[in-house]
């Protein structure tokens, strides 16, 4: 069959196509084998040889492929003090290349290119004059792209004069649209611009000092959320013996963090900024471990801070869901989660947190037993000013314990609190509290410290607003009874039970001062229905030691203390005593206790201080009023002291709950009025006593404290005025010397004793 005229016109015209096609292929690929090294050659500025295997261009796909591609520093930056870059290229796709403005003006314009599986190693130096960091190379000027796609790539950073890998990340992939390059952004960090991007890589290493390293498993990157899995900072442990290491090593582990928001660049040539709706994170774990292998002695040095964040930033919000901390096996918190919120930071200015919220955290303190070495202490330039508006806690808790065991030192639960315009500089930081604050608020429940060998203390709730503290329901309790806790003594000593409804501090303050020493000040503190009782059992061997007088105990304290106003009211204060001889202990009690102390003071670096007054009404044996007023300078170095007071229609058989059991008599008789005036230093006391009584007589007993002995009370009441014929009689009292061994109380009861025998007998 003979084809047709039209036909044959149609055959001929595919059959020339397909020449002029195939002859334009290879014309192309012919001119690139021939003239694509040189025309790279021409335009490569950059210190770097590139090289490949081959070159093709499809017509029909507008597609240059380029396979084999190496990267080689140029013989003038093989030098070992000048960085520089390595590597090769499997393969690099570029769809949609116009090719006439390749082959014509040298220049690179294309729809996308695709690098695929590049391995590329960054050998890096200190060198200042690094070749990395010189300006940028002119032939990037001759490349106009609009997609770049990285597949599978590998890019490793070393450090030349230590042989040590820098950073490394593995499998690499990423995918930039939208992009343009134009004269506007050919001068900046980032010389182009972009619409969208997606990035992702199998993990991370990256070297962040001499002594810590960063693995993260993995991390997708796009436009409005960055992801990462397995987020390790821990030690130098695989190239670096402990020994070398610091004497303190940091761990952080996050199984996985959300970023999302992210918006980042570059405001001018230097300025770089970071924009981050929120970060999330299901957990973050963090431990501080002792390094005892290190040789590294810490100095007592000076240390200029770096700046925290050297760019700006802000972060709409972070959320912590589990905080694990473990600092030195010392401090450690579980369970609590964090928020953070509105955090913005200056370059050069400020960082600014809106708040920080902490909730439901388990702290707990862990004390050893090994001695602590002092730390040679560093001295910190801190550049920066820190504010945060509110530290929230809610709900947390606090535990202290010692020892292998684990034994509580003390304990609280239900704690908030919230502290108000925080401010950490240059100056917070030189102060044991490192920080300042405007407004603070608290509240704790049930806390119970273990003060010791011998007691404990419990207080039901703790609150405190600024300069005002309220603690509820405080006791100080034994750890045992009290046949117990005397075989524990190894003198006689008073075992003290004390239960109070409310313990009130106004305007109290406290802190450190310059001399990072101790100060506690207060406008007032009351006390409230306080029950005490103080028992004494003198079975064990008297402790023959000198006991200073009040006086000198507040003028050694070694720190400021300085209250103005001690109030006790509507309480109780009862003594007990009781030796071999006794039946049962023998008990004081003043009801209705009522005190003020004025002027509470310690002798801390004070050259001048105002007398310290005590004024005490009570119900002497629930029976009888009692005022006493008390009164002495603590700087008065031979404590000096005055005391006077009263007890008006007091039956003298009251008397019988001490006397009975204790001293095995009792008294009958009323005393109408008792008053004493005594003045004293620590040797000497003298003054006055009076009384006015009447009907007064003694009783004494057997062994067992119940049977009189009827002879011996009827001659020793031979010896007793029995009345005062209805007047204050009033004598001068004869010295009375201390017994320094003894409490003032002792002292006090010398110079009651010495008015009643010149009285009475």
């Amino acid at each position: 069959m003979r084809l047709k005229r039209k036909h044959k016109i149609i055959l001929f015209v595919l059959a020339l196509g397909i020449v002029l096609y195939c002859s334009s292929q290879w014309i192309i690929n012919y001119f690139l084998d021939q003239y694509l090294p040189e025309i790279i050659k021409e335009k490569n500025d950059s210190p770097y040889d590139l090289t490949y295997q081959s070159v093709h261009y499809s017509l029909a796909e507008r597609k240059l492929t380029v396979k084999g591609i190496e990267i080689q520093p140029k013989a003038s930056q093989t030098a070992d003090s000048i960085s520089y870059i390595k590597g090769t290229l499997k393969q690099i796709n570029i769809q949609q290349v116009a090719i006439w403005n390749l082959i014509k003006r040298h220049n690179l314009t294309a729809q996308s290119i695709a690098v695929m599986h590049p391995d590329i190693e960054v050998f890096q130096t200190k060198t200042v004059a690094d070749t990395l960091k010189k300006d940028q190379p002119q032939f990037i000027k001759s490349i106009d792209i609009q997609e770049i796609i990285v597949n599978q790539a590998h890019l490793a950073i070393r450090d030349v004069e230590q042989d040590l890998r820098i950073q490394e990340i593995y499998n690499f992939n990423a995918e930039l649209k939208g992009i343009h390059m134009g004269v506007e952004t050919q001068d900046k960090p980032i010389p182009f611009t972009y619409k969208d991007y997606v990035m992702s890589c199998d993990s991370m290493y990256s070297l962040i000092n001499n002594n810590h390293r960063l693995k993260i498993g993995s991390i997708q990157i796009n436009q409005d959320q960055i992801n990462t899995s397995n987020l390790s900072l821990q030690p130098l442990l695989e190239l670096k013996e402990k020994s070398e290491l610091p004497p303190r090593l940091l761990s952080i582990e996050a199984p996985a963090l959300v970023f999302k928001g992210t918006d980042w660049g570059y405001k001018n040539q230097t300025a770089f900024y970071l924009h981050i709706d929120s970060i999330k994170t299901p957990a973050v774990r963090i431990a501080v471990q002792e390094n005892t292998a290190s040789l590294q002695k810490p100095k007592e040095k000076t240390v200029k801070s770096p700046k925290l964040f050297p760019f700006d930033l802000s972060i709409d919000k972070i959320a912590v869901d589990g905080i694990h901390l473990n600092s030195l096996e010392q401090w450690i918190v579980e369970q609590g989660g964090l928020v953070l919120h509105r955090i913005k930071n200056q370059a050069q200015d400020r960082l600014h947190v809106g708040g920080i919220h902490i909730h439901t955290p388990k702290i707990r303190q862990q004390q050893h037993n090994k001695p602590q070495t002092k730390t040679p202490k560093q001295v910190i330039h801190f550049d920066d000013l820190v504010q945060i508006d509110t530290l929230a806690i809610h709900q947390g808790s606090f535990t202290a314990t010692k020892g292998k065991n684990n034994a509580h030192l003390l304990q609280t639960k239900a704690i908030d609190a919230l502290v108000e315009d925080i401010r950490i500089d240059a100056h917070t930081l030189t102060q044991t509290i490192p920080f300042a604050y405007r407004d603070l608020s608290f509240s704790s429940e049930e806390l119970q410290w273990n003060t010791g060998r011998f007691y404990d203390l419990k207080i039901g709730k703790i609150q405190g607003k600024n300069t005002n503290l309220t603690c509820s329901d405080f006791e100080l309790m034994p750890k045992y009874g009290r046949k117990k806790m005397v075989s524990m003594f190894k003198y006689a000593d008073d075992i003290f039970t004390i239960k109070t409804k409310s313990i009130v501090l106004d305007n109290y303050n406290w802190g450190f001062d310059k001399q990072d020493v101790l100060f506690v000040k207060a406008d007032k503190i009351r006390f409230d229905q306080v029950q005490a009782n103080i028992f004494r059992d003198k079975t064990p061997e008297f402790n023959m030691s000198i006991k200073p007088l009040f006086s000198k105990k507040l003028r050694e304290i070694p720190f400021t203390l300085a209250v103005q106003k001690v109030q006790i009211a509507n309480s109780t204060l009862e003594y007990e005593e009781y030796d071999q001889k006794a039946v049962a202990p023998g008990k004081l009690t003043f009801g209705s206790f009522n005190a003020v102390i004025q002027n509470v003071y310690s002798g801390y670096q004070q050259t001048k201080l105002p007398t310290t007054t005590i004024a005490v009404d009570a119900r002497f044996m629930n029976a009888a009023p009692l005022h006493v007023d008390w009164s002495f300078n603590i700087l008065n170095r031979s404590d000096a002291f005055h005391i006077s007071g009263t007890i008006q229609n007091f039956p003298a058989d009251a008397m019988q709950p001490f006397l009975q059991p204790y001293v095995k008599a009792s008294t009958e008789g009323k005393l109408d009025l008792v008053k004493f005036n005594f003045s004293g230093n620590n040797k000497v006391a003298t003054g006055t006593f009076a009384m006015n009584y009447h009907d007064l007589k003694v009783n004494l007993y057997r062994k067992n404290g119940e049977k009189k002995r009827k002879i011996l009370s009827k001659v020793g009441n031979w010896f007793i005025h029995k009345n005062s014929a209805g007047e204050l009689k009033q004598v001068e009292i004869k010295k009375v010397n201390r017994i320094e061994e003894k409490s003032f109380f002792n002292y006090l009861w010398l110079c009651i004793l010495q008015g009643l025998k010149q009285t009475i007998l």
